[in-house]
């Protein structure tokens, strides 16, 4: 049954929801855990495109904290989570859905927080978390090692950075990371060939990303666009700092200003009074 499912996912980017899904329990893992297994059971009966949906984390968000029955019911109306290529395939675990509902949100309060200027503390926290997450490291290990982690980044905020490293750029570099590890795992991506008069290009496309996919897609797109309004700005300041000359003696000085014009107090004096004598004439 799931490879009907996952002949409809590739090739489109719509996202199917089989007729029914099943409940399987899983072998005892090594530490003797067993865990349930959302299973496909029937044949695609309609679809949906989670890149168009304008509030995809909200709707993804209450897999994280819900029980097992909110999460089968979530599949049954909006199909797998798409943890990752082979979910139509194999399955999802309920353990699965919800660890990666968990990591895709702390990438997004990492985002929120880098977007927001938070303290150095708090980006380094969410930070090492979404770092201890891609790494897969088990949830029971990852709080004591980010308290670990943070006391001792923390500790080291006291000194300066001699690379000059800050806090946003070490966010910025954990979520970066995070989503592209996530994005390999989850992402079917395809070549297409675009040939003109002049020349043929090969693109790659993303089809058949499930909701968690897309979710990362549009997260990315955000970081994208932070990053590039952020180089931006800096760019402004670079610029508007670069030596200009004097409009009175010509002399090239570094402003401090965006629309200083003289370089010192008794150019500008000059330069008014000569406005001044234009002025009257």
């Amino acid at each position: 049954m799931g490879s009907s499912v996952l002949q409809v996912a590739i090739g489109a980017e719509a996202w199917p929801v089989a007729e029914r899904y099943r409940l399987e329990r899983s072998e005892p893992d090594a530490v003797g855990r067993s865990d349930l297994r959302i299973v496909v059971d029937g044949d695609p009966v309609r679809s949906w495109v989670p890149s168009d949906e304008s509030n995809l984390f909200e709707i993804i968000e209450p897999l994280a904290d819900t029980d097992d029955a909110g999460i089968a019911s979530w599949v049954e109306q909006r199909g797998l989570l798409g943890v990752n290529r082979r979910s139509l395939l194999d399955g999802e675990s309920i353990r699965e859905i919800r660890d990666a509902t968990h990591h895709l949100l702390d990438c997004r309060r990492l985002f929120e927080a880098v977007r927001a200027g938070s303290p150095p503390n708090r980006l380094l926290n969410l930070a090492l978390k979404v770092r201890l997450q891609s790494t897969g490291i088990p949830a029971l290990v990852r709080a004591e090692h980010i308290a670990v982690s943070s006391g001792l980044a923390l500790n080291q905020l006291d000194e300066p950075d001699r690379k000059g490293v800050s806090a946003e750029l070490m966010a910025l570099e954990a979520l970066g990371a995070g989503l592209l590890q996530r994005m390999r795992d989850v992402a079917w991506i395809a070549p297409r060939v675009r040939s003109t008069q002049r020349s043929v290009q090969l693109e790659l496309s993303l089809i058949g990303t499930g909701p968690l996919g897309a979710a990362y897609v549009q997260l990315s797109q955000a970081v994208t666009s932070l990053v590039l309004n952020r180089k931006l700005n800096s760019i402004e300041r670079v610029v508007w700092r670069s030596p200009r000359p004097c409009e009175k003696c010509r002399t090239e000085f570094f402003p401090q200003r965006v629309e200083q014009r003289w370089c010192s107090a008794r150019c500008r004096s000059a330069g008014n009074k000569s406005k001044q004598r234009k002025v009257g004439r």
